[in-house]
């Protein structure tokens, strides 16, 4: 696994400055956290399958919880998530279950203790399938920001594809130039149907046509790396080969920093070469349908 020193060491001999005379550990971290940044934004190499959080509502009887209905089943859950009900006053005792998944959704919600003492209907809390985690598409709502992680440290900046989950199904919306889209289906602001198509508007995901009631979803998404620090230095995100392209690009940045421009230009001119590598490596390793 690359670490940031291995970063730290790869720029620093192309720019011939092993003993940090010219740029401090603190500068080129900085390079290679942009580097890395574009390395994605070129490749697509980072990418995340998000889905929507699934949703609920309990019952009660009795002054327990003897059901759930279940509001949204989610998409895109990898594992079982956890099922938290919130507490009740007086001192009674808090309910819980699990749940019960189905086509990476969540079905149903097992009550494993009903709880005591609830005066009014607990909130039911299903843990995200994903972070970040995708918006479920709302009756009457065309446009949808790009998620960004709870911390705000990753941010995804392109969506390659996108479904809805629909009963037991799975339907893949198709992609369509904006310009296409507001020409040939936007004209009517009333229709609400199941959306097919999405188009992407800044950092916006629009659909056509505007959605006629609650739907989960799931993304293909490309997301932005984790930034490295002394104290993070792992690279979780990039892997060989897209890890190759970083330090051209951060020995371009940390030329370009001193004026060394005909230095910079032939890093630039090398990080595009590896970038182009890269992507032609990983598509090799694809065999085409017969």
């Amino acid at each position: 696994m690359t670490v940031l020193q291995d970063y730290l060491t790869q720029t620093r001999r192309l720019l011939h400055d092993a003993s940090s005379q010219f740029w401090s550990d603190s500068e080129l971290t900085d390079y290679i956290n942009e580097a890395r940044n574009k390395v994605v934004a070129d490749t697509g190499c980072v990418r995340i399958t998000v889905g929507t959080q699934a949703t609920a509502t309990a019952a009660l009887s009795g002054g327990a919880v003897n059901s759930t209905n279940i509001i949204l089943n989610g998409a895109a859950y990898l594992s079982v998530p956890t099922v938290t009900f919130s507490a009740p006053g007086g001192g009674g005792v808090t309910a819980t279950g699990h749940a019960v998944m189905q086509y990476g959704g969540v079905k149903n919600i097992v009550i494993d203790n009903p709880g005591t003492l609830y005066g009014a209907a607990p909130t039911v809390t299903i843990s995200p399938p994903s972070n970040p985690a995708a918006p479920a598409f709302v009756a009457g709502q065309e446009r949808y920001a790009f998620p960004v992680k709870a911390d705000s440290s990753q941010a995804i900046i392109d969506v390659l594809g996108v479904a809805i989950i629909w009963g037991t199904q799975r339907v893949s919306l198709g992609y369509m130039p904006y310009s296409t889209m507001n020409k040939t289906f936007r004209y009517n602001t009333s229709y609400q149907q199941n959306p097919v198509k999405f188009s992407i508007y800044g950092y916006n995901l629009i659909v056509t046509p505007v959605p006629n009631m609650l739907y989960s979803t799931e993304w293909d998404a490309v997301i932005l790396p984790a930034a490295l620090s002394t104290g993070s230095p792992a690279e979780n995100d990039l892997i060989f080969p897209w890890t190759e392209p970083v330090k051209y690009y951060a020995s371009y940045l940390a030329n370009l920093s001193n004026q060394r421009f005909d230095k910079a230009e032939q890093q630039l001119k090398l990080y595009q070469m590896r970038c182009g590598e890269s992507v032609q490596s990983s598509a090799r390793r694809r065999i085409a349908n017969a």
